[in-house]
């Protein structure tokens, strides 16, 4: 073999290869697919399937060698009449780069495919066609100048190249093939016009350019940026690929290229580079990105991949949000967790509290055997990839007995407040509250709210015991607490008695007792004397607390100790009091009386009847006349009397008035009498020293006892006043013989 220098000069084109995963679903739901077709290049074309009526009415995508299209150009239009089903891609023109598989697929409002056509593949044939137009290029002497071109064609082309008239074949300084023509140690004759001639069965097509001598070409370089290979953007971003030329040379054009395709729009023209914009990227937009510098005869290009990062969208299958446990055991399958996007999302469940938790076969939530309350709540499928993450939700609902979250307190109160006793209970399902007490005593005035608080107005002691909150939801066991209510009773004095009686001689020993009802709280007694509190270390007083009693005792009192008595019952929130008058007196004594009188018939005379006594006594006249009558002087005036306070005035006297008068004094403590004559001229009556008690009529009106209670509801200090006795005191005496 001759020694030299050999080129090998090969441009291929590398077209992306989308692998779509595609469920299992049954092309069996469309009536009419794409067919299979052949057509001639710059041909119209339609291509139509049909799908069927569900409602709603799916969406219909066209799948374009795998890759979804949507995008409309002034070639190709998809239209849909959801009406009818039908579904038309349409082609203007066809071109070679329409050759591949197409295919229809329905797919939901949520984006999930429901069905989907069979395939059907176009293939397009007619006369070659270039990818890009032959480009001139100008090379220095001795350099080496490199023609591009690419060839489309079916059936294949055979290409040729000419110089001028010439045919060029391999050989010398010259080397071709099908897409690239070499021309080493370029001299004067090599300057001129060249073609790349292309032809098949359906025709021949040229392109052109032309060689021209220069200067020898400075050294130069191209940096893409942003840097990255991949290079990566998440779908629907925006992103500038800059092309910058380096070095000390320049270049004549710089193109860009999108997987061998020459991209011509959204270009911007730097002072040293090219910048290429896109926006709203696309997985159409994802491929090689070539930039391509051509100075003279020199061809150099860096390439950066683009990949489109697809945000992860998440679904449950079948699609639920909640799914319920009854007993401990799920009443259904538990949903798989599907993610899809680019790069494949990563799938992750978290509980209620966020805890992380296992994932089960086709993404589903792996759950315990045995489910309990704890379990409720919700949970998340976290769907994660390089572009970012989705989430959905899960509700796992456990019916359960119920469970009393608030139980009722212990509660103490005062007579007569109102009382809330609190419970709450959860379920589900939501459990009822209801309320009872032991040995079945009635709730009293109550009302139950729905939160299932017992509200109980103006308790008493009939309130007190033990209350039972009880959940139930139709499950077992029901929940049921309890609490004691204590309800602290107003202390009440029940009574208030004095011994051996309200009103007694001096020096009589006496004792109060005082009775008290009253609940479980403390009480305490004090006592007062008219008003005035009785100091526990007074030693004319002994005061004894019993269990439900008190008792005041007072020895060897005098008639200063006549008074009113208080008790006051007092507990830690209420009080209450009694009181009652004690009498310390004395039984009558007549202090002045009259001696026997003699009257002539019309005179008048005073018979004194003078008493000292405590209580007042009552003063009571009787009479014994000749004939042996008796009788009591019960009207004040009378015919010829007149009852004064401590005397008998006897007017206009006649031998009737004539007999033995007594006066006769009485109180609580005992009875004086004291007689004395009275003669009216003309009337024979011996002196009687006192008229027998036996023969006596009984007093008419007996003498009062006095013994009270009342329950003032004020504080006792200064509050009453024993009222001084009635003073004793002589009426007038009127005159004699009126």
């Amino acid at each position: 073999m001759a020694r030299g220098r050999y080129h090998c000069g090969c441009l291929v084109e590398i077209l992306p290869l989308i692998l779509t995963l595609l469920p299992e679903v049954s092309s069996e739901s469309f009536r009419d697919s794409p067919a299979s077709i052949t057509v001639l290049t710059h041909s119209p074309l339609t291509l139509t399937c049909y799908a069927p009526d569900p409602s709603p009415p799916p969406s219909i995508l066209w799948l374009v060698n795998g890759v979804e299209f949507h995008t409309n150009d002034d070639r190709r239009t998809a239209l849909y009449d959801s009406t009818t089903g039908r579904s038309t891609l349409q082609f203007s023109e066809v071109v070679y780069s329409d050759t591949g598989p197409y295919q229809c697929q329905a797919v939901n409002e949520m984006g999930s495919l429901l069905f989907q056509s069979d395939t059907g593949t176009l293939s397009v044939q007619g006369q070659p066609s270039f990818r890009e137009p032959l480009r001139s290029i100008t090379a220095s002497l001795g350099s080496q100048a490199v023609f591009h071109c690419l060839v489309v064609s079916n059936p294949p082309a055979t290409v040729s190249w000419t110089h001028g008239q010439q045919n060029l074949s391999n050989g010398g300084r010259v080397f071709l093939n099908s897409s690239a023509l070499i021309i080493s140690s370029v001299q004067s004759s090599d300057e001129g016009y060249y073609y790349c001639n292309a032809q098949n069965s359906f025709g021949v097509n040229s392109t052109s350019a032309a060689l021209t001598i220069g200067e020898p070409q400075l050294p130069f370089e191209l940096i893409i940026s942003p840097t990255g290979n991949p290079l990566q953007r998440v779908i629907g971003s925006d992103v500038t690929l800059d092309c910058e030329v380096g070095g000390e040379g320049l270049a004549d054009t710089l193109h860009w290229f999108h997987d061998g395709a020459e991209v011509t729009e959204e270009l911007t023209r730097e002072s040293n580079g090219l910048a290429l914009s896109l926006e709203h990227l696309t997985v159409d937009d994802e491929g090689g990105y070539s930039c391509i510098a051509i100075s003279g005869s020199s061809t150099i290009s860096q390439t950066i991949q683009l990949e489109i990062l697809i945000p992860p969208t998440v679904e449950l299958s079948p699609s639920v949000s909640n799914i319920l446990v009854v007993n401990h055991t799920l009443e259904g399958p538990i949903p798989n967790c599907i993610a899809r996007g680019f790069p494949q999302p990563t799938i992750s469940w978290l509980g209620p509290n966020g805890q992380v938790l296992g994932v089960g076969e086709d993404g589903a939530l792996v759950l315990g055997t045995h489910l309990t309350r704890s379990d409720a709540g919700s949970y998340e499928c976290v769907a994660t990839n390089s572009a970012g993450e989705n989430r959905t939700q899960l509700t796992l609902t456990v019916e359960d007995a119920p469970l009393i979250t608030v139980p009722p307190l212990d509660t103490v109160t005062a007579y007569g407040s109102d009382v809330s006793l609190t419970c709450a209970a959860e379920g589900p399902p939501t459990p009822t509250i209801s309320w009872s007490r032991r040995y079945g005593a009635p709730l009293g005035n109550s009302s139950l709210d729905l939160s299932g608080t017992l509200h109980l107005f103006s308790v008493s002691g009939e309130d007190s015991g033990v209350y039972f909150c009880v959940a139930s939801n139709g499950y077992q066991p029901v929940g049921n607490v309890s609490a004691t209510l204590t309800v602290l009773d107003n202390p009440r004095v029940t009574s208030l008695t004095v011994s051996p009686a309200p009103i007694l001689s001096s020096g009589t020993t006496f004792t109060i007792v005082c009775s008290v009802s009253h609940g479980p709280a403390p009480f305490s007694i004090r006592w007062y004397q008219n008003g005035t509190l009785i100091p526990p270390a007074d030693s004319r007083f002994q005061m004894v607390a019993g269990e439900d009693s008190g008792t005041l005792t007072v020895y060897n009192p005098d008639q200063s100790y006549s008074a009113v008595y208080t008790c006051n019952v007092t507990t830690e929130h209420a009080f209450d009091t009694a009181q009652v008058t004690v009498t310390v007196g004395s039984a009558p004594v007549i202090d002045k009386t009259s001696s026997d009188t003699d009257l002539k018939p019309g005179e008048g005379a005073f018979l004194d009847c003078a008493v000292i006594g405590l209580p007042n006594p009552r003063i009571d006249w009787f009479m014994k006349n000749e004939t042996g009558g008796i009788r009591q002087l019960v009207a004040t005036v009378g015919e010829h009397y007149v009852v004064h306070t401590e005397s008998l005035q006897l007017v206009n006297a006649t031998q009737q008035e004539s007999g033995v008068y007594e006066c006769r004094a009485m109180n609580e403590l005992g009875t004086y009498n004291k007689t004395a004559t009275v003669r009216v001229e003309g009337t024979l009556l011996l002196p009687s020293p006192s008229l027998p008690l036996s023969s006596l009529p009984a007093i008419t009106t007996p003498l009062p006892v006095t013994s009270s209670i009342t329950s003032p509801r004020q504080p006792l200090p200064g509050e009453g006043q024993t009222p001084p006795l009635s003073p004793r005191g002589d009426l007038p005496r009127p005159p004699v013989g009126v």
